[in-house]
């Protein structure tokens, strides 16, 4: 069955060749045969542009990239649903699993939510707590500062009024042609994928920041982003984090997104009111910047960093250097 699954997606003809094109039909009857008919509801995605048909049929199959079909034809009531960018999302029950299948980006997963932000209120007056902190702390001028996830570009424009030639990035393309259309002198910025964009990341920085962008990723795409961002930085520069932790009111919210492992879901991960998040717990990621090379010289988890409205949860501040 795998055997002639796999043929469907892949040109018969020759060996080793790209995936040729599949059609709704072709990836339909390839779910159909290994869930059965009666386990497939809503649309099948279709991705013509670069083989991701293809490779989702491959999926039902054994490509060991792309478990989804393989491990979850044990599930009933399974609800396909097509997302930008290669992804899929699947319904089961109360639980949502939304993998990238075959190494693809997934960074325009939230940009909707975002753009509708936006659009709602662009508010650029006052810099947050954290880049005041950034600032008064550690920042010195002249010097090269990456954001990811820059947002509305309050922070960034903060930054390169202050004096540092900023380079900032976010997936909302809202955000970025309103502050394109601004035309400030010391700031680019770029919509493009703040784990991967090799637009950022083949420059060298002095300074990297994110607020609130890393809860806003996978693990997997984490462990990749530590490995640019300390790569991009030069020698004693310096990587501010600040991001949403597991003791945040919020944690728990939503539907929890699943997956294909033993136990069902991934770890910390929620979608509510239609936006991902993956609640850090500080002590793993304190760890897990250990290992990839980066020295800590500020770490801390309290209220007070990042108060909204009559919110105040915990948040987590980190300053690591290579």
């Amino acid at each position: 069955m795998e055997q002639s699954v796999a043929r469907r997606a892949h040109n018969p003809k020759v060996e080793g060749s790209s995936p040729s094109p599949a059609t709704n039909a072709d990836v339909a009857q390839s779910a159909e045969r290994i869930l059965g008919k009666d386990k497939v509801t809503g649309s099948i995605p279709v991705i013509s542009s670069s083989g991701g048909v293809a490779q989702l049929a491959r999926a039902s199959g054994s490509y060991p990239l792309c478990p989804q079909f393989k491990s979850v034809h044990r599930h009933h009531h399974l609800r396909l649903t097509p997302l930008p960018q290669g992804l899929i999302k699947f319904k089961i029950g109360r639980y949502i699993m939304q993998e990238s299948f075959c190494g693809q980006s997934d960074f325009r997963r939230d940009t909707k939510h975002w753009n509708h932000c936006y659009k709602k209120i662009f508010n650029l007056n006052k810099p947050s707590l954290f880049a005041q902190f950034v600032r008064r702390s550690y920042l010195k001028t002249p010097a090269t500062l990456l954001e990811l996830g820059c947002g509305n570009g309050r922070d960034s424009l903060y930054f390169a009024a202050q004096g540092l030639k900023v380079t900032a990035v976010d997936a909302s393309d809202y955000a970025i042609d309103e502050l394109n259309q601004r035309g400030v002198a010391d700031a680019e910025f770029f919509c493009d994928d703040f784990v991967s964009s090799e637009q950022v990341y083949s420059r060298q920085y002095d300074y990297c920041y994110s607020r609130f962008s890393l809860h806003a990723i996978n693990a997997t795409q984490e462990d990749l982003l530590l490995t640019n961002v300390k790569a991009a930085l030069k020698d004693g520069g310096k990587f501010f984090i600040e991001v949403r932790s597991v003791n945040d009111p919020l944690f728990g919210k939503g539907e929890r997104v699943a997956n294909t492992t033993a136990e069902g879901y991934v770890k910390n991960c929620f979608i509510n009111n239609g936006h991902f998040r993956r609640f850090i717990e500080r002590k793993e990621l304190e760890e897990t910047l250990l290992v990839k090379g980066y020295k800590l010289e500020y770490s801390a988890e309290k209220t007070g960093f990042a108060p909204f409205g009559s919110e105040d949860p915990p948040v987590i501040r980190i300053v690591a250097s290579v």
